[in-house]
């Protein structure tokens, strides 16, 4: 009696499993002497280390690259709360005096809150008029098949190769012309025009991509054109509205 439970004690010792040979033998987890293939216990405890090896790898290399981050951050953070006489003496150290009033006195010499207010009174309409006009062109370019179609669409496309900067000196002329110096006008429509060539080639190639199934369906229940547009198709590329705004504040 003695004899079998020390063998019952050293087999779960072990860890016994059974091969996936077939063969109904027991043999210890770490160990397949007559088999051909491999315990499949050991097979995943094999994987399971290698995945572990490899997370903790990744884990410990995005820690130290983010360090490259956060250093200067927080220098940059520790660096707002000195004052000038500690700054220039202790430049890498922990502030003498925690000076929050810095941010309020940046945030009213540097007049941040009208720039605030600029940006936003000019990226709203910018945005909006974007969305709106890129949308109907790349409906009608997709949907509408018309002989000026392509020469229409390719005149769009080489917008997207003309950088605003060489068209700074024409365009302060027709600013002049419309009297729009001096306006957020000035800002919203030179914005309007270089991000809507990339609007209408993103829309016009996910509205060719558009199930016509759909559209079919829609036409038999007796939605007009404009009514698949606002209805069908505007709801779906929520996303695509994301690009176009990125790329509008890149």
């Amino acid at each position: 009696m003695r004899d079998k439970y020390k063998s019952l004690r050293r087999s779960v010792q072990r860890e016994e499993t059974f091969c996936e040979s077939g063969s109904g033998q027991v043999r210890p987890r770490n160990h397949c002497p007559k088999c051909s293939h491999h315990c499949a216990r050991f097979d995943s405890h094999g994987l399971a280390q290698g995945n572990a090896r490899r997370e903790t790898g990744g884990t410990v290399l995005a820690a130290f690259l983010s360090l490259f981050v956060l250093v200067p951050l927080s220098w940059a953070f520790l660096s707002a709360l000195k004052s000038t006489q500690d700054l220039a003496s202790n430049p890498l150290g922990l502030p003498q005096a925690w000076l929050w009033d810095n941010f309020i006195i940046a945030w009213e010499r540097g007049r941040f809150g009208t720039y605030f207010v600029n940006s936003v009174i000019v990226a709203v309409p910018t945005v909006l008029l974007v969305l709106a006009l890129s949308t109907l062109a790349a409906y009608g370019f997709s949907q509408f098949k018309f002989r000026a179609n392509s020469i229409l669409l390719s005149i769009f496309l080489l917008g997207l190769t003309i950088p605003l900067s060489i068209l700074v000196i024409p365009l302060f002329y027709d600013l002049l012309a419309f009297k729009l110096i001096n306006t957020y006008w000035a800002l919203i429509f030179p914005q309007v025009a270089k991000t809507l060539p990339f609007g209408i080639v993103l829309l016009k190639s996910f509205m060719d991509d558009f199930p016509e199934e759909i559209l079919d369906a829609a036409r038999m229940d007796g939605c007009s054109r404009f009514r698949i547009l606002i209805s069908i198709i505007v709801p779906l590329y929520t996303a695509l509205n994301v690009r176009i705004k990125a790329r509008w504040i890149a």
